[in-house]
């Protein structure tokens, strides 16, 4: 059991690829083949003809007088309701239906021949060589009476891509204790009903003919369910605490996260210090790579972002963004004052549930909520606007990946800390620690690079947390050949693209073989997605005239 819970949460158990498997594929395909050419059949129908035309082609009425041809200009009859219902009675028959487009045909054939040539490869690689292990019987049996105990919980590391066991108890014990303190959450008596019909409501009272009627329509709640709370141990930390996460999938109020995220997702190219990857991070940091001596690699991480955003500030900051920029961005139909009632009412609407116990959470955002990430980033370039504007010295280059940031710093020690403690002073929720580098030996973490001053210039590497379990996607699990050889390619460019030097490039492509291997990869795959990565590399590793010239 523990050889298998080691091979991580994206391990895939299942059969072999075998001829009946790829049979069994064929017809699946075809099945849904069969059902798509009906729904477009109907949907044709139901633009040009009558229902009573799409039930004769069910009974048998030859298939070519049906081959979609002008579009007439007759009154459709059918209603959503009908075609379902059509769609449901036609599928059921042995009767073909009619051909689609000569265009649509092709795509269907297409991706039959691309979903069944993935098959007959896995298949014919099996034959010679499986690449992955079945479960045992007894490994199986094992699954199912964990299945069945209760007083075990199961779930993913905070960090670590791995899985963590607890006893039921101590896992309550833990999230209760959370839930507990009164300044953060509070019990409440809310339905996921009566949320419902709040929702509801307010959409009809607040956005009626303001958005396209399909839009308005969908973001109406049905059969929601009660946003769920749950707890990811973190495993690097002593006494094993647990990361809050409430799980807002199909809750009343998603639909409408979704719309006010789409719009405050285009304020963010608007965030100067926004980072939105490890890539863009390279790129500023090559913008800077000459330094002068003396200067300071340093990292400000936010303690606690999302527990500690204020509600009514991170709006506010939002909304100040959006008044700046709002055409500039997609507004989807909606005004400043529509898209801040939305964020308000989604927000003070904090309902989730634990152990059949309902809460509202008082202070910050949960993570789990889709408006998270963009009023966190929001709001912390209103602080960090501020802090710089009114900082005595300022950082050559300071960029944020949401709570964690980097500095690069050529006014010395004491400077960067009168720096520390200005920043701390912004706000009475929002904290720094801080990490610097001191000499050419010791580097600064930030993402997954290492960053370190050599001379005059910046050097970065790959860089793996000591937490990291180590686990990737196992070369025993049941998936394609091809996803295997892509994710091993893929970690080899990730080790190129964060490597600064050749010596460094060298050293990240060892980091990600010893992954590989502890992940089952054999040798020779290993050495062909390295051939691979490096065949698709771009100039990584620039000469010393082409940065001059770049400088």
């Amino acid at each position: 059991m523990i050889k298998l819970l080691s091979r991580g949460p994206k391990f895939v158990p299942g059969q072999k690829c075998t001829v009946r498997t790829v049979r069994n594929a064929e017809v699946a395909v075809e099945r849904f083949a069969f059902g798509h050419r009906w729904q477009t059949a109907i949907e044709e129908r139901t633009e040009q003809g009558t229902a009573q035309q799409v039930e004769e082609m069910a009974q048998g009425t030859p298939r070519e007088q049906y081959k979609p041809e002008g579009k007439e200009q007759v009154r459709p009859c059918n209603t959503t309701l009908d075609n379902d219902i059509t769609l449901r009675k036609l599928c059921g028959t042995t009767r073909q239906p009619p051909l689609m487009g000569k265009e649509d045909e092709r795509k269907l054939r297409r991706m039959k021949d691309d979903i069944m040539s993935l098959y007959d490869e896995e298949a014919k690689r099996n034959r010679k060589q499986s690449t992955f292990v079945p479960l045992s019987q007894e490994e199986k049996d094992e699954i199912q009476q964990l299945r069945g105990k209760h007083s075990v919980v199961i779930k993913p590391s905070d960090k670590g891509k791995g899985f963590v066991l607890l006893p039921s108890t101590q896992y309550d014990e833990k999230a209760e204790a959370m839930l507990d303190q009164e300044a953060d959450y509070e019990k409440v008596a809310m339905t996921v009903d009566k949320l419902d019909e709040e929702t509801s409501r307010f959409v009809d009272t607040h956005l009626k003919n303001k958005l396209p009627e399909k839009l308005e329509k969908a973001i109406k709640p049905r059969h929601s369910r009660m946003p769920r709370f749950y707890g990811l141990p973190k495993d690097h930390k002593a006494g094993l605490p647990l990361r809050p996460v409430v799980s807002s999938c199909d809750s009343p109020t998603s639909n409408l996260s979704l719309i006010v995220e789409r719009i405050l997702n285009q304020l963010l190219m608007f965030v100067p210090a926004h980072l939105d990857s490890t890539e863009a991070c390279i790129e500023d940091i090559k913008r800077h790579r000459q330094v002068p001596d003396g200067c300071i690699i340093a990292s400000f991480d936010v303690v606690g972002l999302y527990s500690n955003i204020p509600i009514d500030e991170s709006i506010s900051a939002a909304i100040t963004k959006l008044e700046q920029h709002k055409d500039d961005v997609d507004m989807l139909g909606l005004t400043v004052a529509d898209v801040q009632l939305m964020l308000q009412y989604v927000l003070s609407n904090n309902y989730f549930e634990f152990n059949s116990k309902q809460y509202r959470q008082k202070r910050g955002i949960a993570m789990g909520n889709h408006l998270a990430p963009p009023l966190a980033i929001l709001f912390m370039d209103a602080l960090e606007q501020k802090a710089l504007s009114t900082a005595t010295v300022k950082p050559d280059l300071y960029k944020r990946y949401i709570d964690d940031c980097i500095l690069l710093w050529r006014h010395g020690w004491k400077g960067l800390a009168a720096l520390l403690d200005h920043f701390n002073g912004q706000h009475t929720t929002i904290k720094f620690t801080m990490e610097h580098s001191v000499n050419e030996t010791q580097s600064v973490n930030f993402l997954d690079l290492a960053l370190s001053v050599r001379g005059n210039s910046i050097e970065w590497e790959l860089y793996v947390k000591p937490s990291h379990s180590g686990v990737h996607l196992s070369y025993e699990s049941c998936l394609p050949w091809s996803c295997k050889r892509a994710v091993a390619t893929n970690q080899f460019s990730r080790a190129i693209r964060n490597s600064s030097t050749p010596e460094a490039e060298d050293r990240s492509m060892s980091i990600i073989e010893e992954l590989l291997e502890r992940n089952d990869y054999p040798r020779t795959e290993i050495n062909a997605a390295r051939r691979a990565a490096k065949g698709k590399r771009q100039d990584t590793h620039p000469s010393q005239q082409q940065q001059r010239d770049r400088w």
